[in-house]
């Protein structure tokens, strides 16, 4: 009886007081090793909205198991043959997955490769006696054939279906603009045009066959020893300067000319015809202009056409040497010098 009378003195807060000093106790003496008495008194220590929660995971972990009809050597036969069919095509996707990752990155480190070495070399034809920052730039802004490019070009206007473009937008690896606009833009053979304008990351090109781009330039001859290519020069004969004409020779100077964007192509007019300009010879940069140093490659004469009221003159164009519709990584050339 004494015993009974105790066990009523015991209130419900000391009950709950006691419950939690077990789950102490539990949470900080059994926290490895001794997981199966926190399972076990988990139920009881929980509040008891809880309890249905613990019955139903119970009976989800356990009674399913235990009531449920064993599977037949032809079901599990065939469940082991349709994990190992989805194993297999999970791994045939992982391998595709990191065979394009890898031919990506291979392509990349390429392409890098290859704008190191076309670094290289222009550095290497300016070190002595041009000194200059080549800044790389690739061009981001226009699709896959002349029909299907929409671009702003010189007046703002939209282009049309047909119509040629003539800038491109680049994207460069600077966070301000580039400085001292217009500079000379290269690719990797020859001049492509010129920057006219920039802002963080980004650059406006324009390319040579552009109406609004000049460029004073040096059209060298191509002399053949094989082939009688006679020009006309002035020679000084007693006190008199006059037109003598004879062959070409190797050591003869380069006719300067100035040239002018004409969508597809370069042109340059009132030539004088005496010089024996044809098909094929190269056109250089002259170097009178801050852009860049005399010599760099620009494009080649495609036609020579007499002016029609001045017989006398002829009318070059100049096909450009890069291939400007396939334009992808640039050089943005910067001078070291001053006023440059």
């Amino acid at each position: 009886m004494g015993a009974m009378r105790r066990m009523r003195k015991v209130s419900r807060q000391q009950v709950l007081a006691g419950l939690m000093a077990v789950s102490v106790i539990s949470c900080l003496t059994w926290r490895e090793g001794f997981g199966w008495p926190r399972e076990t008194l988990a139920p009881l220590l929980a509040p008891l909205s809880h309890g249905l929660t613990y019955a139903a995971g119970g009976i989800r972990c356990n009674v399913r198991d235990l009531l449920g009809a064993p599977l037949d050597d032809e079901t599990a036969r065939r469940l082991l043959a349709d994990n190992e069919a989805m194993r297999r095509e999970l791994m045939r996707y992982v391998d595709d997955t990191l065979r394009r990752q890898v031919v990506f990155y291979q392509q990349q480190y390429a392409e890098q490769q290859q704008q190191l070495a076309e670094m290289g070399r222009w550095r290497q034809a300016f070190e002595d006696d041009f000194p200059c920052m080549l800044i790389p730039a690739t061009v981001i802004a226009y699709g896959p054939t002349p029909y299907q490019r929409v671009s702003r070009v010189r007046t703002g206007k939209r282009v049309g279906k047909g119509q040629f473009v003539t800038t491109r937008s680049l994207l460069t690896n600077r966070p301000t603009a580039i400085p001292g606009a217009p500079r000379a833009v290269l690719s990797g053979a020859a001049m492509v045009g010129q920057i006219v304008a920039s802002g963080a990351w980004t650059a406006q090109l324009q390319l040579l066959t552009d109406p609004d781009f000049h460029v004073q330039a040096f059209v060298k001859r191509v002399y053949d020893p094989r082939k009688q290519r006679k020009i006309v020069v002035d020679e000084v004969v007693g006190d008199k300067v006059v037109p003598v004409t004879r062959p070409l020779g190797p050591d003869d100077a380069m006719i300067p000319v100035n040239l002018t964007g004409d969508l597809e192509r370069m042109v340059s007019t009132a030539v004088p015809g005496q010089q024996g300009l044809e098909v094929g010879d190269y056109v250089v940069t002259m170097g009178l202009d801050a852009r860049l140093p005399v010599g760099i490659f620009i494009g080649t004469v495609s036609a020579v056409r007499v002016v029609p009221d001045n017989p006398k003159h002829v009318t070059l164009e100049v096909k450009p040497a890069a291939e400007l519709e396939l334009l992808r990584e640039v050089y943005v050339v910067v001078p070291l010098v001053r006023g440059g």
